[in-house]
């Protein structure tokens, strides 16, 4: 009978408990001629034993080994014809906690979703998407054996596989919040928790202006007559986002023909630069600023010349 750290093939502390009973029966044999318990070691890295040493003999009791050590406990009778009897129990000894995991974004939808590269992911619900957290630990000892990531509530859905959270989002998710992960080694040791956010964010740009011609645009639009000379003032403010950031703030212009106080069809947009705007005669100025944020909430107004 051999016992050895309770049965368990890992220990998390370099001192556990040996213990046997010699062989002492031969089945009508020739006799039992020596029983022996003795220990060899080798070294651990990521899970695996290196080559063990030789066996050297072991007392039962507290053994005291050495953190990222494999041991080798057999128990070997031999009886006085030679015939040998073994029994073997490995212990890996890993006392060390896996690294605290390291957590990046991946499988962002396009146009919905922003990683703001400092642990935040920014998605928009009404689009429709999906992101993926994904955590990366190491363990030079027994190696990681999982990860264990906190619940994200409020999405569509969400799966683990192995290192990674598949995450699904829908015009109804709501899930926001600061969430974590943690690895655990196989010898059952947790890191220390790793913290990133999910944050949803349907609001668009805000605080920013266009105005031409003296008139400030609007999101219904607004308009105002030019009577004289060759061109109109543009003058904008920025605008800002509170949520994932502003992408893009723009003016565009758009021409069409002035005919009986109505514009006609207008024609395709072209990007506005400076603080001055050429005209025409007989044309209307079809004026719009359009600011985006990182995951495509959008703000525009608009003003006619």
């Amino acid at each position: 009978f051999l016992s050895v750290n309770g049965g368990n093939a890992y220990s998390t502390t370099t001192s556990f408990a040996v213990s046997h009973v010699d062989y002492t029966l031969d089945a009508g044999g020739s006799g039992v001629a020596s029983s022996a318990l003795t220990v060899a070691s080798a070294a651990l890295a990521n899970n695996a034993c290196g080559s063990f040493g030789s066996p050297t003999p072991v007392s039962d009791g507290t053994f005291n080994g050495s953190d990222a050590t494999c041991y080798r406990f057999s128990l070997t009778g031999m009886d006085n014809v030679g015939n040998v009897a073994t029994t073997t129990f490995d212990v890996k000894v890993d006392t060390t906690a896996p690294s605290q995991p390291t957590v990046t974004f991946a499988n962002l939808s396009s146009g919905n979703t922003h990683d703001d590269g400092a642990g935040t992911l920014y998605y928009r619900p009404s689009a429709g998407g999906t992101f993926r957290v994904d955590a990366a630990s190491t363990d030079a000892e027994s190696g990681v054996q999982g990860y264990t990531f906190s619940p994200l509530s409020g999405f569509a859905s969400t799966n683990q596989s192995g290192a990674s959270l598949n995450v699904t989002f829908n015009g109804s998710s709501s899930g926001s919040g600061a969430f974590t992960v943690h690895a655990t080694n196989n010898a059952g040791l947790d890191s220390s928790d790793a913290g990133y956010n999910v944050t949803a964010d349907s609001t668009a740009p805000s605080g920013g202006s266009l105005t031409v011609n003296g008139t400030a645009a609007t999101g219904a639009g607004s308009s105002s007559y030019l009577t004289s000379g060759g061109s109109v003032a543009v003058a904008t403010t920025p605008y800002s986002d509170g949520g994932s950031g502003l992408a893009s703030q723009v003016v565009t212009v758009q021409q069409a023909t002035l005919s009986n106080d109505s514009c006609g069809a207008y024609g395709g947009a072209s990007v506005v630069g400076g603080a001055s705007y050429g005209v025409a005669n007989g044309t209307c100025y079809l004026f719009t600023i359009t600011a985006t944020d990182n995951v495509g909430n959008v703000t525009t107004a608009h003003t006619t010349v």
